[in-house]
């Protein structure tokens, strides 16, 4: 008997230390969910960006849990501490909605850069138009994504992180492609 108290309460221990999205966060955050021309990982992208950026606590607690086998590595890391301090202070922004113009333009890149296969944001043959880009390099799961753009260790200005957590920007493009040096990599462009 004393074996199934004691399961018991772990379980309860468990549930109630497991965090977890509401289903209303989640589809309010899912803003691209019923686009056709996003993947899926593409559409993830999008949701765990709003999620940052409208639930910024409850992001640090649910996906940046340092008990978190995957984030065990960066657990004292400084980029790493200082997202932690920038979600746990920062005031909810609006969600970003997907835009096909702000697609094509990552589109257009994307192609460009898998051609050329060259890291930055210079464009030689696709326009411009957007009002903030971040290119993540190495990862093709949208929470990934979202994690190294927020984290941007080894990017002094932390420019990804602002670009991603920044007030005012309303449109977003996704394009997630593979990359002959970093397997994979994802533009994101802003408007």
């Amino acid at each position: 008997m004393k074996t199934i108290y004691f399961l018991l309460g772990c379980f309860i221990t468990f549930n109630v230390n497991a965090q977890q999205w509401s289903a209303a966060q989640l589809a309010k955050a899912n803003t691209a969910k019923e686009v056709k021309e996003l993947t899926f990982e593409e559409k993830q992208t999008i949701m765990y960006l709003n999620l940052a950026r409208m639930y910024p606590k409850d992001y640090k607690r649910i996906e940046l849990n340092a008990e978190n086998q995957q984030w065990k590595y960066y657990a004292d890391n400084s980029y790493f501490v200082s997202l932690s301090a920038t979600l746990e202070t920062m005031e909810p922004v609006n969600p970003i909605y997907f835009n096909r113009e702000m697609y094509a333009l990552a589109k257009c890149f994307s192609k460009e850069k898998f051609e050329s296969n060259k890291m930055g944001h210079d464009r030689k043959k696709c326009p411009g138009g957007y009002t903030g880009e971040c290119i993540s390099y190495g990862y093709n799961k949208g929470l990934d994504i979202i994690n190294q753009l927020l984290i941007d260790e080894g990017v002094e200005s932390l420019g990804h992180r602002e670009l991603c957590l920044a007030r005012g920007f309303e449109s977003i493009g996704v394009k997630i492609n593979e990359h002959k040096t970093y397997e994979f990599f994802a533009i994101l462009d802003f408007n």
